[in-house]
C-alpha cells in the first residue's frame, strides 16, 4: 500500500466527547506512530482537539 500522508486522523465522534488517532511518520517509514487523545465536546475540549491536530500537522481527517 503506498503511504499518501505523512500525517492523518481518523475521528469518532460521540455526544459527551470526541476521540481522535492520527498516524504519523516519515513517507518512507514502514510503521507510522499512534497517537491517541479523547476531548470533550465542549468549545474548550474543541480547542484542545484542534491543538492536537495542528502538533501532528494533519492533512487528512476521516470520521
Amino acid at each position: 500500500m503506498d503511504v499518501l500522508y505523512q500525517s492523518c486522523a481518523g475521528i469518532d465522534v460521540h455526544q459527551a466527547n470526541i476521540v481522535v488517532c492520527i498516524l504519523h511518520g516519515s513517507l518512507t517509514s514502514t510503521r507510522p506512530k499512534r497517537e491517541m487523545a479523547t476531548f470533550d465536546t465542549t468549545t474548550k475540549g474543541l480547542r484542545a482537539c484542534h491543538d492536537f491536530l495542528s502538533q501532528f500537522h494533519v492533512e487528512a481527517v476521516g470520521m
